[in-house]
């Protein structure tokens, strides 16, 4: 059994194709994080929407935490970010413009972020984060992936919380390619991402954080039945039996019917569709986020979120409310 650790902090953000992502009060946020950021020696330029939704998501989740922005030194946050989708277009659009202009069409400003690891770090130097870094590249569930390894670290000690989540961009070039390579992406143009601030269970910011969360178990598996072991290795790792569960929550667009074991199965709660399902790599935290903030609260019970994709990955989640 693995020690629950506490959800001191989230942040969620999700712009789609012809809402706030354009406008005035979206580039006055991102102004004012970057100010605020560059006020503690910290400047960056940001040049890609992936970047921005993943810093704001960050930045929100370490002002509710009540952690320092950026970090005095003392305090050893690290940070795990599931990001896929979002890489994969920054690729395809560098291909398309080089494909077009040869060696010219490829901006120096752009080609650092073909690389996966790049918006991890752009938030870990603006919110000048000192402990340890994980960029996650497996798919939609990266996201889960990235709290999984987040939830780890905390348990393991040495560093102070964790910031773990996802971001993605579905742009027009991604769908794009999708089409031209034959999978039905569906959807339109978005951008979201999804951050929690975990710290030990025993880490608390004062009356502040009354309402924060806990999360108590993750697990993920892959191949034939990868939901099912998903959701039994999440549940060993918590303790926690199905008829314990308060609600499922599905942080994926489609979900086998195999979620229990099959003697287990009396005991499935209502199984809810998560808003966020088609957020990709942002989804599964997104889900997760949504939860500790008590915005899928179940009337009983911890809240279990699942997530699964098309390559045979499953990944699940369990929350409970705060004591």
């Amino acid at each position: 059994m693995g020690r629950p650790v506490r959800i001191l902090g989230t942040g969620a953000i999700v712009l789609r194709s012809g809402l706030p992502g354009k406008t005035a009060a979206w580039s006055a946020r991102v102004a004012e994080a970057t100010e605020q950021l560059g006020r503690g020696g910290k400047r960056i330029r940001l040049i890609h929407r992936i970047e921005e939704v993943a810093l704001l998501a960050a930045w929100d989740a370490l002002r509710e935490s009540r952690i320092v922005i950026p970090s005095t030194g003392h305090e050893w946050v690290g940070i795990a970010l599931g990001i896929d989708e979002g890489i994969d277009g920054i690729k395809a659009r560098h291909c398309v413009a080089v494909q077009s202009d040869g060696p010219l069409g490829a901006s120096p400003l752009v080609f650092p972020f073909t690389t996966q690891n790049a918006v991890t770090a752009q938030v870990s130097i603006g919110l000048d984060l000192r402990g340890e870094m994980f960029t996650l590249c497996g798919g939609p569930l990266s996201g889960a992936a990235a709290l999984g390894v987040a939830l780890n670290a905390v348990r393991r000690g040495g560093v102070t919380a964790m910031l773990a989540g996802g971001a993605t961009s579905v742009e027009k070039v991604f769908l794009e390619a999708l089409a031209a390579a034959g999978v039905r992406e569906g959807g339109a143009e978005r951008d979201g991402a999804g951050v929690l601030v975990l710290a030990p269970e025993d880490e608390g910011r004062g009356p502040e954080a009354v309402r924060t969360a806990f999360l108590i178990g993750y697990g993920d598996a892959f191949g034939e039945r990868a939901v099912a072991y998903a959701v039994e290795a999440c549940l060993d790792d918590a303790r926690v039996s199905p008829r314990e569960i308060g609600l499922v929550w599905q942080a994926s667009p489609d979900l086998p019917s195999d979620v229990f074991p099959p003697d287990l199965t009396a005991d499935i709660p209502a199984i809810m569709q998560s808003p966020h399902a088609d957020l990709h790599s942002a989804s599964f935290p997104l889900t997760v986020a949504a939860v500790a903030r008590g915005e899928a609260a179940a009337r009983q019970g911890p809240v279990l979120v699942v997530g699964a994709d098309c390559m045979g990955a499953a990944a699940a989640a369990l929350v409970r409310g705060a004591s």
